[in-house]
């Protein structure tokens, strides 16, 4: 992919989050497709997509997405705590406390995910190292 693609494609996205995040789904809808065409498996791409996923309740497809995603940039945060998020909403704890571990890794000080792995280990039924993770956050 050349500069100039990677560029636009970075620019379709960010327009197409702040279409979504003006209600403007249809033209948000555009914008993706349009940096899809540009390439539809550049990690940015997969999570914009993903994302979109997510927000439509289609968690199964986001996480597979995301999986690919952070295979192809495997140092980029943002996409294991999306990842993270999706299994989260599949219920697949023991993945998603993987993908914290990932987040945590590259960023140790990461809050939501400090937040988030302190949830989980509530949820586990370890509320002394929740609170030690929370005391960290």
């Amino acid at each position: 992919m050349s500069a100039n693609d990677e560029t636009l494609l970075k620019g379709l996205i960010q327009q197409a989050e702040r279409a979504q995040a003006a209600g403007q789904r249809d033209e948000a809808q555009r914008l993706l497709a349009r940096a899809e065409s540009i390439s539809a498996t550049h990690p940015l791409v997969l999570n914009a997509r993903a994302i979109d996923l997510l927000q439509s309740g289609n968690a199964a497809r986001a996480r597979a997405l995301l999986e690919q995603a952070t295979q192809a940039d495997p140092r980029n945060p943002s996409l294991w705590m999306n990842l993270a998020t999706s299994l989260r909403a599949l219920e697949l704890r023991e993945a998603e406390e993987q993908a914290l571990a990932q987040v945590l890794k590259l960023e140790p000080r990461h809050l939501i995910a400090l937040l988030k792995k302190a949830e989980l280990l509530e949820f586990n039924g370890k509320p002394k190292a929740a609170a030690k993770v929370y005391q960290n956050a």
